[in-house]
């Protein structure tokens, strides 16, 4: 904050008069409330303006002190307990694996836990989203570890391959390799570790590697979602838990993973299916992790290339594009729902239209947003263009169809303006009108919302709307605001 020191010089005697005779605070405080009740009488749109600003540097400092800090995060289960638990130190595999063998070689009097000192306990989905920032950012999150001391693994994830499991044993003698030579680098204690465990890793259940997943067959669309086949060529009894890699049985495994077209995302289950030798069937659950689910994302969009010559983002604008053709057997007066978008970037704003299969609710978008923001990178190309199936109207359509949801209309799924170039996200709340938030608020709600313990839609939808309970920044007529300068479509 630029702030400007104002000094008042006062005789002690009248500070000492005053202070005896103020009812209630100090002079300092008297003076403070004075100041503020002639700020108060400032012309309200002036008023306004500075407050913002004020806000505005504030959550800009908070955002950089937050920045600034690095975390490792921990799952950790030993003698039938859990816990998960984050340190903010940068600790990468080698200090994991250096405190792991210091563990293991001591009298057992701490929990591995308590070992590692002063910690911050997390919950499991907040362990999740520490893994899905280490996917995307390694600098933030610079390690996340898994360590089961019943079953003796010791697991870490790989921004680049995801989960790699091995026995606790290779490695702490890996450690001991690393760290037995002095005068050396941190890389080349890296490059002794990984050559010692080069063929130690094995396969855990929740822990699903690059190396693991492979796609065959085409590509099928079923209900709004992309279906890949995977091949079954790992350990699937280890991975999960059943027994068909013998030859007491004839039993067989079908694995599938999808993806969900609307809202840009993998799914958060894999379709285990398990055919008996007798004929029966029975579907295995398996729940994905965010590190599980961002390298299928990666194969997907690979395999994709590969079989369409198409992105997932393409493909899927194509396929959903092709469901809103008109049925010739569809009744004249069913309900076809849509979305409208008023969306602001680099000084442009786009009016666009989705409907049928393509209309998005407001997590849907959010979602798609927060894939938008994490793949940009130095791309061009505007969160309008990545819409899929979107239809461009005029911005007086968008105004009708808002008016319309405002009414609770049935058909209009949602109605959303977001302003990139401000950092705001706004949704037509029905009859309360429109409701803004920060972008960074809203894609904060919608990866809480996919972490994986709710399967239902709807539940998703409740989790993401308590998470923006307190975070309304705004409440206005968003077309109040002046249209943002350059081209409009």
């Amino acid at each position: 904050m630029d702030s400007r020191e104002i000094s008042v010089w006062l005789d002690k005697r009248w500070y000492a008069a005053l202070s005896r005779h103020l009812d209630g605070g100090t002079v300092e405080d008297q003076l403070d409330r004075y100041l503020k009740e002639l700020i108060s009488q400032l012309p309200k749109e002036e008023y306004d303006q500075i407050s913002r600003e004020i806000q505005e540097e504030d959550l800009r400092r908070q955002q950089e002190i937050e920045a600034a800090k690095e975390f490792s995060a921990f799952h950790v289960q030993e003698h039938g307990q859990e816990e998960y638990f984050r340190l903010e130190r940068s600790w990468g595999v080698l200090n994991a694996a250096s405190i792991l063998r210091e563990y293991l070689r001591k009298d057992k009097q701490d929990s591995f836990s308590d070992f590692c000192g002063i910690r911050q306990r997390t919950t499991a989905e907040e362990f999740d989203q520490l893994v899905g920032v280490h996917m995307e950012n390694p600098k933030k999150v610079t390690g996340a570890f898994a360590l089961d001391f019943d079953k003796k693994e010791f697991s870490t994830v790989d921004a680049a391959d995801g989960w790699r499991t091995y026995f606790m044993q290779d490695v702490s003698v890996a450690a001991y390799r690393a760290f037995r030579a002095e005068g050396l680098s941190n890389r080349q204690r890296m490059a002794r570790f990984t050559e010692r465990l080069a063929d130690c890793e094995i396969q855990s259940a929740g822990h699903l590697s690059a190396r693991q997943i492979s796609f065959a067959e085409e590509i099928s669309e079923i209900d709004g979602r992309l279906n890949f086949y995977m091949e079954t060529n790992f350990d699937v009894d280890a991975m999960f838990g059943t027994h068909v890699c013998t030859d007491e049985n004839d039993d067989c495994l079908n694995v599938y993973a999808d993806y969900d077209m609307a809202a840009g995302q993998v799914c958060d289950e894999l379709e285990v299916d398990l055919h008996w030798a007798d004929g029966r069937e029975e579907n295995v659950p398996y729940t994905l992790n965010a590190a599980e689910k961002m390298i299928l994302l990666r194969k997907m969009e690979a395999y994709c290339l590969e079989q369409t010559g198409m992105t997932l983002k393409d493909y899927s604008a194509q396929l959903m594009a092709e469901d809103l053709e008109p049925d010739q057997h569809q009744e004249s007066n069913e309900v076809r729902h849509v979305s409208v978008f008023r969306i602001t970037q680099d000084g442009r704003t786009d009016h666009l239209l989705t409907e049928g299969d393509g209309a998005m609710d407001t997590l849907h978008a959010a979602l798609r947003l927060r894939a938008y923001l994490v793949d940009k990178g130095e791309s061009s190309e505007r969160f309008a263009q990545t819409i899929p199936a979107a239809e461009v109207i005029a911005p007086e359509v968008f105004r009708e169809y808002a008016d319309e949801m405002r009414q609770d209309a049935e058909r209009v799924t949602a109605a959303l303006d977001i302003d990139l170039d401000r950092g705001t996200f706004s949704t037509m709340a029905g009859a309360d009108g429109w409701q803004t938030y920060t972008v960074s608020d809203v894609l904060a709600a919608a990866w809480n919302a996919t972490i994986p313990h709710w399967s239902d839609w709807e539940a998703r939808r409740c989790v993401f709307a308590e998470q923006l309970e307190d975070k309304l920044v705004v409440e206005q007529d968003s077309f109040s605001l002046a249209s943002p300068s350059g081209p409009m479509m």
